[in-house]
């Protein structure tokens, strides 16, 4: 009789489709929350992110926290074939100004920006001293562009040739039947309106030169320089890995030779990158 009961048991899970198996580890959450006396500290291995205590509020945090952990996750998949820095992140109200150092970034943004984490951890984790500037900056907008962490929402927000490609886009997918997803607007992409536009040319021949706009007072432009810049760089990196590998890419981001790894000289591949733009 029991050895009954226990058959007619087994069956009814079956064919309730095993209910009684438990999901709860498929909900666990791979990061670590502790309060201390100034932050809330999240952990992740081998990133932690500390949020000033009068920042965020809990809902605002947890967003934080899915936001590093996607990012971690896309970071560590980039430099998969690399030795991985650790990485502390303080995260503070402010501006919209980030300070990345070796191994530490503290970042000041407004609450209703989104904010590049991608591209952040992905440059600390490899290692940003001595790194060749377009492969520095490159390297993590491109890994936020393999994320889907668009530029549109971090450092290309504010120029306007972006914004009314984005426009017109939205406005013939408006005036079209068939029913579209929301686009996600590629880092070549950006790249290639910003260069049909002759905007920024500066930032694609030069690179980087918002510390120098910023500090002769023109803040804002500063920014959309730097949001310009970033959009190139990421898709110069992006051309590289297309053409060559990216373990070529990571050999010069650690301090190889840039002609000897990919055999054509650094200005050779970014005249071809440009190019590529047209």
């Amino acid at each position: 009789m029991k050895k009954i009961l226990a058959a007619a048991l087994t069956l009814m899970m079956i064919l309730s489709g095993c209910q009684f198996i438990e999901k709860e580890e498929e909900d666990l959450p791979s990061y670590t929350y502790t309060e201390e006396a100034e932050y809330d500290t999240i952990r992740w291995d081998p990133v932690t992110l500390k949020v000033e205590k009068s920042y965020l509020t809990t809902k605002e945090r947890n967003y934080a926290a899915q936001q590093v952990e996607s990012a971690v996750q896309a970071a560590k998949s980039f430099l998969s074939e690399v030795e991985l820095n650790d990485v502390e992140l303080v995260l503070r109200n402010g501006s919209g100004a980030t300070m990345v150092y070796e191994g530490y970034a503290e970042i000041f943004y407004a609450q209703n920006r989104d904010i590049p984490y991608t591209s952040i951890i992905t440059q600390i984790m490899a290692g940003v001293e001595g790194v060749p500037e377009w492969l520095r900056e490159g390297v993590g907008a491109y890994a936020a562009d393999i994320n889907k962490e668009s530029m549109l929402k971090t450092w290309g927000h504010m120029i306007e040739s972006l914004n009314r490609y984005v426009e017109m886009q939205t406005e013939m997918q408006e005036d079209s039947s068939d029913l579209i997803e929301e686009h996600y607007y590629t880092i070549d992409e950006l790249a290639q309106v910003l260069y049909k536009n002759n905007d920024y040319m500066q930032a694609q021949e030069l690179g980087d030169m918002a510390d120098q706009i910023a500090s002769i007072g023109y803040a804002q432009e500063a920014y959309n320089y730097r949001g310009a810049y970033c959009i190139y760089a990421g898709s110069f990196v992006k051309y590289l890995e297309k053409n060559y590998s990216r373990g070529q890419i990571l050999q010069v981001y650690q301090g190889a030779d840039f002609e000897e790894v990919m055999g054509i000289s650094f200005e050779e591949a970014r005249q071809n990158w440009l190019t590529s733009l047209q």
